[in-house]
C-alpha cells in the first residue's frame, strides 16, 4: 500500500466557468484525437482519486475551447457527480437509464454498462 501512495500527487485541473478541481490521485488512463473535419483537438484524462473516486478531464481545442472535469464518487448506494458547479446523486439503477437515454445505447448493452459500473466500485 505504501508504494501505491507514492504514486500519488496534488493535481489541479483548470475547468471552465468553476473552481479548478483539486484533489490527491495519478492518472489512470489517457487519450486524444483530431477532428480534421472542424478542426478540433479533444484530450480525455482518466484520474483516480486517494478516495477511489474517479475524475474525467476533457479538454478540447479549436475554435470552441472548453475545459471539463467530473467527479464520480459511490457511496452508501448511490453515485454522485460533480462538475464543479453542481452535483447529481442517482442510484445504479437511475445511472444506467441516464446512460442509455445520453448516449443512444439499447438496453441489449447493459452487461457491459453493469461492468463498468461494477469498475467503478472496485
Amino acid at each position: 500500500m505504501e508504494g501505491q501512495d507514492r504514486n500519488l500527487a496534488e493535481i489541479c485541473l483548470k475547468v471552465d466557468g468553476c473552481e479548478d478541481f483539486v484533489f490527491k490521485g495519478r492518472i489512470f488512463s489517457e487519450c486524444s484525437w483530431y477532428d480534421e473535419e472542424f478542426g478540433i483537438q479533444t484530450r480525455q484524462k482518466l484520474y483516480v482519486t486517494d478516495t477511489s473516486d474517479q475524475v474525467y478531464y476533457i479538454v478540447r481545442s479549436g475554435a470552441e475551447k472548453s475545459r471539463k472535469a467530473y467527479r464520480l464518487s459511490f457511496d452508501n448506494g448511490l453515485y454522485t457527480i460533480w462538475n464543479g458547479s453542481f452535483q447529481i446523486s442517482l442510484t445504479a439503477e437511475m445511472l444506467k437509464v441516464a446512460l442509455r437515454s445520453l448516449c443512444g445505447l439499447k438496453a441489449e448493452i447493459e452487461p457491459a454498462v453493469d461492468e463498468m459500473l461494477g469498475a467503478v466500485n472496485a
